[in-house]
């Protein structure tokens, strides 16, 4: 909920992000596994282009405004390091972001792709 001309942020892993990939031939080798995004909350996994398609069918109601992927290192071979390290490639990461995270093709590789929409001013709450 949002008032007219507001905007919503919203997120999803994205299936076809190295990560995404990696838990498909992860499918494929252990029976029963199934990627989830590392949190079992998450229903539905897309990819970026089936995420914005999706929202696109809320046209009328709301206009997309932006999108862009995040880029992270690897991290779950990375909490092994030093805390100090691990705050470089941090911050590392936040720069791929920063720097790859809204071109186009690259906002659509990212581990999450995010979605700024904007509500259209005339319609009512």
């Amino acid at each position: 909920i949002t008032k007219p001309g507001g905007s919503i942020y919203i997120s999803t892993p994205n299936r076809c992000s190295c990560a995404g990939l990696e838990g498909k031939i992860m499918e494929h080798i252990f029976k029963g596994y199934k990627w989830d995004g590392w949190d079992n909350d998450h229903k539905y996994i897309y990819s970026a282009v089936e995420f914005v398609a999706f929202l696109k069918t809320f046209a009328g109601r709301v206009a997309i405004k932006e999108i862009w992927g995040s880029h992270f290192l690897p991290g779950s071979s990375l909490v092994r390091l030093p805390l100090g390290i691990q705050n470089i490639l941090g911050a590392c990461s936040f720069q791929l972001t920063l720097f790859f995270g809204n071109r186009a093709p690259l906002r659509h590789f990212g581990f999450t792709t995010t979605v700024a929409l904007q509500k259209h001013p005339e319609m009512k709450q």
